[in-house]
């Protein structure tokens, strides 16, 4: 993965979506209808107010191959990030 999420990390999610708590940079768990639970973080929002996002894995799938992700779509959001030492 990456500096943000190492492999052997532990993730702790806030599950009650807001969109004031999805802002640029947020790490997310998303339901994709292709990709399953994925973990990507948010790049921006666009004018019909879906999201898009960036994986935090260099060999991730890209941004266009998961296309606008719509609220509804976003599970959890990133609290808290336990590195194994």
């Amino acid at each position: 993965m990456s500096p943000d999420i190492s492999p052997d990390s532990y993730l702790i999610f806030h599950h009650l979506i807001t969109p004031r708590l999805l802002k640029k940079g947020r790490i997310v768990k998303v339901k994709h209808p292709t990709y399953g639970l994925i973990i990507k973080k948010i790049i921006k929002q666009d004018e019909q107010g879906d999201y898009w996002l960036k994986g935090v894995n260099k060999d991730s799938i890209t941004t266009v191959e998961m296309g606008a992700i719509n609220i509804k779509r976003i599970i959890g959001i990133v609290i808290f990030n336990i590195k194994s030492k």
